[in-house]
């Protein structure tokens, strides 16, 4: 459907505009090279830091810190400027990355893993997060607590319910993309995916996709100027980031499509039981690569002109971006969202207590360390792999 562009301020948006906000920063985060900004560590959703590394031939824990709240959930932490963030069934909170001292927890039910998003006003930037009330533009300096209260902690919520009743529960949500100051999500419990300002939750457009039936929205993919929106069960769109204006919409050949992935040769989506690599720029197939699984969740690593999925049914496979040919195999059981570095594909597993390395190249199984308590999806830093798990985060290194 088309777009339509909308500049209603988001609840707290308006809130934001009263207080005043400083035009000149002082202590916004950078990120570094190394960093993990945000869930599958780009916009693109390739799962691929170039200039990231972790834990390669063997592996250590570096630090292990418990939390006063359940981390359980595959929503993974993110990495900005030395400091994790990570979201549990209760609240968000901060920690040092060299040490794993808390930096801050402040509370709030939050329902995805938050992503980072560079603010041109506030003194410090903003972390956007789905909740099962809409999206919130958090603190990334965490505000203040008083008395028990979180103070500060909340910028703005833009579409979704009345955060008055909220719920609890594990961080599965979809989580929002940021593109400078930008930010798209998809609407909890909605068709809809929304553009917002990342200082005041304002909508820009919004992007109804499908009828009211169908599994949740996925995560969408932002490369060069355009979002590529995926909605149950086989339908792709391409959306423009700036108007919200329609590109175009197909419907492919799959029984029910995952989150796509947007690479330099296309948009890779993955179904059930194969992947294809669709023409960014009307949408055709150019090739399909079927694996006979039963790839019911995950989505693709793209690295170095490469693919990695599981396909739910055994495998771990990697393809060549520009054929759609097969380049390795190997049998690991889950389904899982696969990250890429320096020439390491790792992998995790929340019912799994385990992290995996694969040589990239190769598909040759590097270590496996195994944990006592279930892990989201890792992230990797500066040669370190950060993961949290239940009531815990944990740093590994090479040993």
């Amino acid at each position: 459907m088309p777009s339509r562009r909308r500049f209603v301020a988001g609840a707290g948006g308006l809130a934001a505009a009263v207080v005043g906000v400083r035009a000149v920063r002082s202590d916004g985060l950078e990120p570094a090279p190394t960093d993990w900004p945000m869930p599958r560590h780009d916009a693109a959703g390739t799962g691929h830091n170039p200039a990231g590394s972790g834990p390669t031939d063997d592996v250590a824990v570096r630090w292990e810190r418990e939390t006063d709240d359940s981390f359980a959930g595959p929503a993974p932490p993110i990495l900005v400027d030395g400091t994790l963030f990570a979201v549990g069934r209760r609240t968000h909170a901060a920690f040092d990355a060299a040490t794993g001292e808390r930096r801050f927890d402040r509370k709030g039910s939050y329902t995805s893993a938050p992503s980072w998003v560079g603010s041109n006003v506030y003194q410090t930037d903003t972390l956007a997060v789905t909740g099962r009330d809409g999206i919130f533009g958090l603190n990334a300096g965490g505000g203040y607590e008083v008395a028990g209260w979180s103070i500060g902690a909340e910028r703005w919520h833009a579409p979704g319910r009345d955060p008055a009743g909220r719920l609890l529960g594990s961080p599965i949500a979809t989580a929002p993309v940021a593109v400078d100051n930008t930010v798209i999500a998809a609407v909890p419990e909605t068709r809809r995916f929304v553009a917002l300002h990342g200082d005041s939750g304002r909508i820009e457009w919004e992007h109804t996709v499908g009828d009211t039936f169908g599994d949740p929205l996925h995560r969408p993919a932002v490369r060069d100027g355009v979002a590529y929106l995926a909605s149950w069960p086989n339908f792709l769109h391409a959306v423009d980031v700036d108007s919200g204006d329609s590109l175009w919409e197909v419907e492919l050949d799959a029984d029910e499509i995952l989150p796509p992935t947007a690479t330099s040769e296309g948009v890779v989506v993955p179904d059930w039981n194969a992947v294809v690599l669709v023409d960014p720029t009307d949408g055709q197939t150019r090739w399909t690569y079927e694996y006979d699984g039963n790839a019911t969740d995950g989505s693709a690593a793209v690295a170095n002109d490469t693919v990695f999925l599981t396909d739910g049914d055994g495998f771990l496979h990697a393809i060549d971006l520009a054929s759609g040919d097969e380049v390795w195999s190997v049998e690991y059981t889950r389904q899982v969202d696969p990250i890429v570095a320096d020439g390491v594909v790792y992998v995790a597993y929340n019912w799994t207590n385990e992290v995996t390395a694969f040589d990239a190249a190769t598909g040759d199984r590097l270590w496996t360390w195994e944990s006592p308590y279930g892990l989201s999806q890792p992230i990797v830093g500066d040669g370190v792999l950060y993961a949290a798990g239940h009531e815990r985060i944990v740093a590994l290194e090479e040993a």
